[in-house]
């Protein structure tokens, strides 16, 4: 999969392959990504961060620890929120934990997240970058959609706020009493925010807790981002290796 930091980004610069689009096609749509996966290449930093933060639980919560592998990765935590996984994971291996193991744990996956973020830097998906530069150039309004809490900073970092006319994360979860992915009030919110007709708006995902999502608001042009060759038995539109295809599509 092709990669490209946010240094080597040059924002300004469409690519040539889409010099023929025509401004028509685009400005009465809208378009909303996921972060994790799907703009950013964060999945083996999330990754670590999860494996280390069970390894830990016996020095965190005084709790046996647990192996996360790559499996009870994509298949329970990828996309899931942080707390609400935690639990999951405890209750799968017949742990159980309280409201303030939850937080001990959460919170130590989050710095050993940052941490590996700071420390190695933002990798972005080069495909995505370039759809995000072309949508809006072309009038197209943006919106993020992700559950990390971290959504803000991690967009501030990679220098993609001012692309976006409307980012919601985990924080806005929080704040505003929704229910996390795979419930679909996130999407709706972006949605309402946008103030696009749903039926020209096109939602990007790379995990099966975020497709659920994204189907469950009756949206009918859901893209799957397939970065890892997953087969997801969900009914998205689109499944795509390369997110431009999209304008192929239109």
């Amino acid at each position: 999969m092709e990669q490209v930091s946010f240094k080597e980004i040059q924002t300004k610069v469409v690519s040539n392959n889409f010099k023929n689009i025509q401004l028509g096609s685009f400005n009465d749509k809208a378009f909303i990504f996921d972060l994790d996966g799907v703009i950013t290449d964060t999945t083996n930093f999330h990754y670590f961060a999860w494996f280390q933060a069970f390894n830990a639980l016996p020095k965190l919560i005084n709790k046996p620890s647990i192996d996360i592998n790559k499996k009870i990765y994509d298949d329970v935590i990828d996309g899931a929120p942080r707390e609400k996984t935690i639990r999951k994971i405890m209750c799968l291996f017949g742990i159980k934990c309280s409201r303030s193991d939850v937080f001990e744990i959460s919170q130590y996956k989050n710095k050993k997240y940052m941490s590996f973020i700071r420390k190695n830097g933002i990798h972005l998906f080069k495909d995505t970058i370039d759809l995000i530069a072309v949508l809006k150039r072309f009038g197209s309004k943006l919106g993020v959609a992700t559950s990390s809490k971290n959504g803000h900073e991690i967009l501030k970092m990679a220098k993609l706020e001012h692309f976006f006319d409307f980012i919601a994360t985990g924080q806005e979860i929080l704040t505003l009493g929704l229910e996390p992915k795979p419930a679909p009030d996130i999407f709706n919110l972006v949605i309402k925010q946008l103030g696009t007709d749903i039926k020209n708006v096109f939602i990007f995902e790379d995990s099966h807790v975020g497709l659920r999502s994204a189907i469950a608001t009756g949206c009918k042009n859901i893209i799957y981002a397939d970065r890892k060759s997953i087969n997801i038995n969900l009914r998205f539109k689109y499944r795509l290796e390369n997110v431009t295809r999209v304008l192929d599509l239109l």
